[in-house]
């Protein structure tokens, strides 16, 4: 157990944590009970607005009032009062701007240009326009992303600014010139309580009120005019309506510690200690990082975290939330920080609170009780790969164990492969059917070199296990080693060096034959075959290839003739093999190929062992219609023995077309490379059983992969009968991204409900044995949304659609069955379809209150007035039938479903 723990452990962002040596005792000598329209009341909430002036630095000539609602009520009176008169740009990267873009778009149905970001990330600030009205938030609570500075916004600006700056004020430096709107509620930087806001109004922002009529009526809390002029009262110590008088004595009391500290620089300097002090542990700590990359962006409040162990980014998001959730409970329970869940629209994760109330002292005591364990991900080296290789893991935060030897010892890697996600392999250890079985942790096998022939690949596939190797790494060395054989081949070098060795002299024997004019065969021209093309193409050599996948253009590009494989047979003079070897490759030079050979030619294998019929070719080199084999791969490998040993037409090395330093080293880093981008970023390369995800796809497709699988969960859930198609169309920018992944993940989701061991490696396969087809459209424009994706499921019984956004980085739903309805995935949610009419909403909600399930979120839609309606309901915890068969019970409902995210 750590030595120290947090002496107050409270990281909450929102109530925050109270000042430093705050006590009930403060508030002794407070007027409490006493009116806020007494002389003494008003005096105390006009020496709130006075210290906070004097505090923030804010200039004179702007006006501060305490208003209702807390930071929320302070926004929405600005927008409801002063917008409408201009375009609005809205800028949201976070949770509370999305819920201003949604006011603004849904509730005032203004003229709006929305730009968002996902989580961790901020919006174009450079493409406001100066003639618009803007809102936004200064410091993303949600995301713990913050703007830089008030750079992008015009001195010569026409529109005025609204910024929420909840999180920041007190904390970061504001620049008032570019503001004409600030808010804040007492709750956060200075710990005070909630319930009460803050509005700061510039002489533009009060030009704004008195010029403008909003076009809707206004609820009285928002009313902040009189006679078409501002109502004054409101920024000298009148409130709207009655304050709490215990709040306001708080926030004095917090006002006044900020004072005796050194003001504002030493508020912001306590939250910058802070925030350094999280970073620190964050750097030393391989298990998580920021959501924010960008440190210029990182909030130095609500410092936003994500954890990168692969272990827990490898779960659904429900599971995430659950592994976080326990953390957090654990944490609780050893009172060693309370309340760091992240929130929860934002990606599963941690949310630290770092302004000025918050310690120093208790945030590296909060490193010293987070979670040591090694949580990065752990792969097995059981063959050789070099110390580079071995360093690449390393360096890419992968805890790699390097047993070069433990390959041949079956036992023992049975008993040690569950540990690891992921096993690195050349061709000695044997990765079948049992190792896969016993590797229930394994992500990722990888292949050092080419050949897969010791991995089972459709036993990895049906585990969910990517299989990656490196086709490209060894590709020079084994053409380079094809040509070495074949002039061995041609002059008969060995026999020569043989004979010179024992001392003869025989010129004679060894009359050979020039490759300068021959015609070059060669059977397969992917990487390794065109790069030999191109070596005998300097050899002046004329160059014919057979690859059904060679196109003409290809060919013309390499400068080979592109011709079937009996005239290749009949016209070669040298034969190169250079294809993998599968059911359609095996014994590719049968016997009865063999016999078409033109007479006299030469054959060369440096590919893999059964692509040539070997007791066919001895007889055809015995007959001497081959004048030579020069063979480095075997039907059977090791080859101690064989018949073709000793023959005198034939060149043999022991599977050396890799073998060089250079090749060793490419392909062992290669893999490792690879291995680490899947294990760490999700980016999948040189998989044999999955479709390819760049690097730099990765974090593209990351959360359209996320809503694709939740589009896909929610169908399959709701599917009670067999299904006969899905279709999936990609409307929008999501239509330009690599969609194979993501079609994947859609299958995967419909299936798992009722196959659990569907992963989205072994989805498409599943869905072909089951003869489920599966049907992609894509349209380069989405009607309402930048990218959706929508999902039709055709079953026995019925059709069933669904259709989602990403919208802030996180998957939405927008429309099911034909009805447009907005609402967020949340890991417990109920699902009901019932006859649009009166009492229907207040009966479910007596319903799950009933039951004790408190409801997170309700979203409704409908196909029209008093027809059928849809609700999606989260709640906190998960349904029981029970519940369920009183929800089904209730008047007007005709389905009800339990739905798991």
């Amino acid at each position: 157990m750590p030595s120290v723990r947090p002496a107050r452990p409270f990281f909450s962002s929102g109530p925050c944590a109270k000042r430093p040596g705050w006590s009930p005792k403060n508030f002794e000598n407070a007027p409490l009970g006493r009116s806020h329209r007494s002389k003494i009341g008003k005096a105390r909430l006009k020496e709130a607005i006075d210290r906070t002036r004097s505090l923030l630095g804010v200039p004179d000539e702007y006006r501060i009032g305490i208003v209702p609602a807390s930071d929320t009520g302070a926004v929405e009176m600005a927008m409801w009062s002063m917008l409408g008169a201009r375009p609005v740009d809205m800028l949201a990267w976070e949770s509370f701007g999305q819920g201003w873009v949604t006011d603004a778009v849904k509730q005032l149905d203004l003229d709006v240009r929305i730009f968002d970001a996902p989580y961790g990330e901020i919006a174009d600030l450079s493409a406001v326009d100066p003639a618009h009205d803007v809102v936004f938030t200064w410091n993303g609570t949600t995301s713990g992303v913050r703007v830089p500075n008030a750079d992008w916004i015009s001195d010569a600006r026409e529109g005025i600014v609204i910024c929420d700056a909840t999180s920041a004020i007190f904390a970061q430096p504001l620049d008032w010139a570019k503001l004409d709107v600030i808010t804040y509620s007492w709750q956060k930087v200075l710990g005070g309580e909630g319930a009460h806001g803050v509005l700061i109004l510039s002489p533009h922002a009060v030009e704004r009120l008195e010029s403008y009529a909003p076009p809707r009526p206004l609820p009285k809390l928002f009313r902040l005019t009189k006679g078409g002029k501002l109502n004054e009262s409101i920024f000298e110590g009148a409130t709207i309506n009655t304050p709490s008088m215990l709040c306001v004595e708080d926030y004095l009391d917090t006002l006044k510690w900020g004072a005796r500290l050194g003001g504002l620089e030493a508020l912001h300097a306590r939250a910058d200690a802070n925030a350094a002090a999280l970073s620190a542990w964050v750097g030393k700590t391989a298990w998580v990082d920021f959501l924010c990359t960008e440190p210029s962006l990182r909030s130095n409040t609500s410092v936003c975290l994500k954890i990168i162990d692969k272990t827990v980014t490898a779960l659904d998001e429900s599971e995430q939330r659950a592994f976080v959730k326990s953390m957090e409970k654990r944490l609780d329970a050893e009172t060693a920080a309370y309340d760091i869940g992240g929130y929860r629209d934002a990606p599963p994760g941690l949310r630290i609170w770092c302004g000025a109330t918050v310690e120093t002292a208790d945030i590296d005591a909060l490193g010293e009780e987070a979670p040591k364990e090694n949580m990065m991900p752990k792969v097995l080296v059981s063959d050789a790969l070099s110390e580079t290789a071995v360093n690449v893991f390393k360096e890419r935060g992968v805890d790699v164990d390097y047993q070069p030897a433990l390959g041949k010892d079956k036992e023992k890697l049975l008993s040690v492969i569950g540990d690891y996600d992921g096993l690195a392999v050349r061709s000695a250890t044997k990765a079948m059917a049992p190792v896969i079985k016993a590797g229930k942790n394994l992500k990722v096998i990888g292949r050092a070199g080419i050949g897969v022939d010791n991995i089972d690949i459709p036993a990895a596939t049906a585990a969910g296990i990517v299989v990656m190797n490196t086709p490209y790494g060894n590709a020079i060395t084994t053409a380079e080693h094809a040509i070495a054989m074949m002039f061995a081949l041609v002059r008969k070098i060995p026999q020569a060096n043989q004979s010179t060795h024992a001392g003869k002299w025989e010129k004679s024997a060894f009359m050979g034959a020039e490759v300068f004019g021959k015609t070059l065969g060669v059977v397969g021209c992917g990487n390794i075959g065109s790069i030999v093309a191109d070596r005998a193409i300097g050899l002046k050599m004329r160059v014919i290839a057979f690859d059904p996948f060679l196109t003409e253009e290809r060919a013309i590009d390499l400068g080979v003739e592109k011709v079937d494989l009996e005239t290749l047979l009949a016209r070669a003079d040298i034969v190169t093999l250079h294809t993998p070897l599968t059911d359609q490759t095996r014994n590719i030079l049968s016997r009865e190929n063999i016999a078409k050979l033109k007479s006299g030619v030469y054959v060369v294998n440096c590919a893999r062992g059964g692509l040539v019929d070997e007791a066919a070719l001895k007889d055809a080199l015995d007959e001497g219609r081959i004048a030579g084999a020069a063979l480095d791969v075997y039907e059977r490998e090791p080859a101690t023995e064989h018949p073709l040993f000793g023959h005198p037409r034939v060149v043999a090395t022991p599977h050396l077309g890799a073998s060089t330093k250079e090749a060793q080293e490419n392909v062992a880093i290669q893999i490792a490379e690879q291995m680490a981008d899947y294990l760490v970023r999700g980016a999948v390369s040189n998989s044999l059983n999955s479709p390819s995800v760049t690097a730099e796809e990765a974090p593209r497709l990351k959360p359209f992969i996320a809503l694709a699988e939740k589009l896909g969960a929610f169908a399959g859930q709701l599917t009670e009968s067999g299904i006969k198609d899905i279709e999936i169309a990609y409307e929008g920018e999501v239509a330009s991204l690599n969609l194979k992944p993501l079609t994947a993940a859609v299958v995967a989701g419909v299936l798992k409900p009722m196959l659990l061991d569907v992963n989205v490696v072994n989805a498409p396969v599943i869905a072909k044995e089951r003869g489920v087809s599966v049907a992609e459209t894509v349209r380069s424009d989405a009607d309402s949304y930048d990218s959706v994706i929508r999902l039709r499921i055709v079953t026995e019984q019925q059709d069933r659609t669904v259709s989602g956004t990403i919208f802030g980085g996180a998957p939405r739903i927008v429309e099911i069955k034909g009805v447009d309805m907005e609402a967020s995935f949340a890991p417990w949610m109920l699902y009901t379809t019932n006859e649009d009419k009166p009492g229907y909403i207040g009966a479910l909600g007596q319903t799950l209150g009933e039951a004790g399930l408190n409801i997170a979120t309700f979203n409704l839609g409908r196909s029209a007035p008093g027809e059928g309606a849809i609700a999606l309901v989260a709640v906190d915890e998960p349904i029981t039938e029970e519940v369920l068969e009183k929800v089904q019970a209730l008047p007007h409902v005709v389905q009800a479903k339990a739905l798991g995210f």
